[in-house]
């Protein structure tokens, strides 16, 4: 399944990042990366997705519709 199909407050773990190394670089600076668990907090009318991290939930990552429709997940 694909970041961009889940609805807010849906629990997931990442399994593929499918986009150029470059990318994938950027979002696992920012804390999203294969085997990371998230949780979505808000989307936008547009499919961007902001994201719960952290161990206690206290960090947000911004993940714009592009991405999100390239990284694939599974619910928990």
């Amino acid at each position: 399944m694909l970041m961009s199909k889940l609805k807010r407050g849906d629990n997931f773990r990442v399994v593929a990042i499918n986009l150029a190394d470059a990318f994938k670089v950027r979002l696992a600076e920012m804390g999203l990366g294969v085997g990371t668990e998230h949780t979505i907090m808000q989307r936008s009318a547009f499919g961007a997705k902001i994201l719960e991290s952290g161990v206690n939930g206290n960090e947000r990552i911004a993940v714009d519709a592009f991405c999100a429709g390239k990284v694939e997940v599974e619910r928990l």
